[in-house]
């Protein structure tokens, strides 16, 4: 009975942390009226190569409060490879927009929220957190964000908590549940996205051209709280 109640809950939690993921773009127009263009993001913003076979993909991933830049580079490379399959040019890789996604990545963290709309005074808005990072000229952003769990769960399947199993999260006959790897954690966040036609047309918006992705690992109070992370993928022309 507690096993069955405990399968229920994990389910639920699953499907919650997948719906709740959301989009958000804007235009943004300079004081004068005129479409200020990316200008300052083009010069640092290069092409990043398919990588999709470098070993460091297949390696488990860390729970660390530490920014882990390979998770960043993992969310980069499967979003490339969805705008490869749909034909579209690849997304260069920002230092200002991953600054922005992983400031409001840990924000939400630390406040303990899932919105655009920050509750950080000064970072309330998109536009906010985008000029703050250093992209003051910008003439289209977006932003998804979304939470995923940092082990490769299955869904459906009936789970044991650590303090059930001797210390790990564990299917049935002591099958441990691992964690995911870069490539599996990116994967499984980018297909979520896809998955929700707000979030699609963020990834495949033609006039896009660079990407910064933020994460941060959620604090758990116990040994049974599944780890999660909170994601932000921010974009500009």
């Amino acid at each position: 009975m507690y096993r069955c109640l405990q399968v229920l809950l994990i389910d639920s939690l699953f499907a919650l942390l997948v719906s709740c993921s959301d989009e958000h773009w804007t235009e943004i127009r300079s004081p004068e009226g005129k479409s200020a263009h990316a200008t300052q993001l083009g010069a640092e913003a290069a092409s990043v190569e398919l990588a999709s076979d470098d070993e460091w993909l297949t390696e488990a991933i860390t729970l660390s409060d530490e920014v882990d830049p390979r998770l960043h580079r993992a969310i980069l490379i499967e979003t490339n490879l969805q705008r490869e399959a749909h034909g579209l040019e690849p997304l260069g890789d920002s230092e200002v927009l991953e600054n922005a996604a992983l400031g409001h990545a840990q924000d939400m963290v630390d406040g303990d929220f899932f919105s655009h709309d920050s509750i950080v005074r000064g970072k309330e808005t998109l536009r906010q957190r985008v000029r703050l990072a250093g992209g003051e000229d910008l003439q289209l952003i977006g932003e998804n964000i979304a939470t995923n769990f940092g082990i490769d769960y299955i869904a459906g399947r009936a789970v044991h908590v650590p303090s059930q199993n001797g210390g790990y999260f564990g299917y049935e006959r002591g099958e441990i549940i691992p964690l995911h790897t870069y490539r599996s954690f990116a994967r499984t966040a980018v297909q979520a996205w896809m998955d929700s036609p707000g979030h699609r047309r963020n990834i495949l918006q033609p006039r896009f051209r660079n990407m910064g992705a933020g994460v941060a690992l959620e604090k758990s109070s116990s040994e049974d709280d599944i780890p999660s992370f909170k994601l932000v993928q921010v974009f500009s022309s």
